[in-house]
């Protein structure tokens, strides 16, 4: 019941009801109105970026979707997710292909829960096929590990670095039960550089079933050149090549009659012996193989024919006769008899 309202005009399809301060009711366009929001105050302006309520109003907030990408910290990201600046990750980020990364007291990269990669979080050191890494770098494998230096520029190069006075080598192992037992070592030793080259010499170490140091076989010394082998220290004279120790050579032994024998570079002694006669011996061409040095020793009851050589007086010879020996090396040119 009402006995002041009045309607002042006629109602037309799709206005709405609008009142005075006097009650006097009027059809209008609603299109015509002046609405004002008070709640919420949109104050977010910026196409493409999702507003926050900062406790008065909505603003601009950090994420930008454009429909197709979405960037933290950028109005033009380039993929999916488009992060810049430092991101934090404390947890489990999953991957496609059942990958997946985790930070926390340590790193670790794994798939389908094997772990492929673990960096410790005290000490740092890097395990590869293994959670347990007990090196700055351990890699580790059930079957067969290769760690590969390349480069498609000058060169790659694997250094193990020690100060003067202490050795710094590479350890090559067996991996048996659980554990990875020395065999052999190979490095620089821990003499003292003191000048003139001297300090710091090449050196292969052997190792027994146990792991346990068992010997030199091979030293190269870094003042002089010298090979030693067969002693635990490099030889300090200044020699080429330095055996401590007897040498085992390849030995041939004839003593069949009408052989017909060629020598090649996995020869060095032949013996003739026995009651044989017609036997031909053939050295390599000299030029093939100079500085070679073969050891005849003719012990059968027969002179044995041979590729010319040349003796002391420059005449050249094809005979090794019954009962002599002889020294022969290569010049590159000829073959000479030495002894």
């Amino acid at each position: 019941r009402t006995t002041t309202f009045q309607m002042t005009t006629a109602p037309t399809n799709g206005y709405v009801l609008q009142s005075d301060a006097s009650g006097n009711g009027t059809w209008v366009n609603p299109t015509s109105l002046a609405i004002t929001e008070s709640d919420p105050q949109v104050a977010s302006t910026t196409s493409n970026y999702v507003p926050k309520w900062n406790g008065t109003s909505l603003i601009d907030g950090l994420l930008y979707d454009n429909g197709t990408n979405v960037g933290i910290g950028t109005a033009s990201p380039t993929t999916k997710l488009h992060v810049v600046g430092n991101t934090t990750l404390d947890g489990t980020l999953n991957l496609s292909s059942n990958w997946n990364m985790q930070t926390g007291s340590d790193f670790f990269l794994e798939k389908s829960g094997t772990r492929y990669m673990t960096v410790y979080g005290t000490g740092g050191n890097i395990g590869i096929g293994t959670s347990t890494p007990n090196n700055k770098l351990d890699v580790q494998g059930t079957t067969s590990t290769t760690a590969q230096v390349q480069s498609s520029g000058s060169g790659a190069f694997l250094s193990a670095v020690a100060p003067s006075g202490q050795e710094a080598s590479n350890n090559f192992k067996t991996y048996s039960s659980g554990s990875a037992i020395n065999r052999w070592t190979v490095g620089k030793s821990n003499a003292t550089e003191s000048g003139s080259n001297a300090g710091s010499d090449l050196f292969i170490n052997r190792h027994n079933d146990a792991g346990t140091y068992s010997g030199q076989p091979l030293s190269v010394s870094r003042a002089n050149g010298t090979v030693t082998i067969g002693n635990d220290s490099p030889s300090t004279t200044a020699n080429t090549l330095k055996v401590n120790g007897s040498i085992a050579y390849a030995v041939m032994t004839i003593n069949t009659s009408s052989n017909s024998t060629t020598l090649n570079g996995d020869d060095y002694l032949v013996v003739y012996s026995g009651t044989t006669s017609g036997n031909t011996l053939t050295l390599p061409a000299a030029s093939s193989c100079v500085g070679r040095v073969y050891v005849v020793i003719n012990h059968s009851t027969s002179s044995v024919t041979s590729t010319s050589y040349l003796v002391a007086d420059g005449t050249s010879t094809p005979v090794i006769t019954a009962g002599s020996k002889v020294h022969f090396v290569s010049d590159g040119t000829n073959w000479h008899k030495l002894n």
